[in-house]
């Protein structure tokens, strides 16, 4: 691989890197910090309310494991890409 070959690589990569960093941060880390805010809210005198608190606390999460394995396939498929 001669040198532009190189940087062009390299500026791939710094450009994968900040799009996974900008992914973890809009998508997966506002999820799981919305479950734990709707969690450390719970009232648990309102058994009805916990519930439906709850159930959105399980799709939040789910949705954040979901983002988080679409984002390991992006990054395996770019290894295999790259090698």
């Amino acid at each position: 691989m001669n040198k532009k070959e190189k940087s062009a690589v390299y500026k791939y990569q710094i450009e994968m890197i900040r799009n996974v960093e900008k992914e973890i941060y809009e998508n997966i880390s506002q999820c799981l910090c919305l479950a734990r805010l709707q969690l450390g809210h719970l009232d648990l005198e309102n058994k009805e309310r916990s519930f439906a608190v709850i159930a959105e606390v399980n799709l939040l999460i789910g949705k954040a494991v979901m983002d988080l394995r679409n984002l390991a396939k992006q990054l395996s498929i770019q290894k295999k890409f790259n090698k």
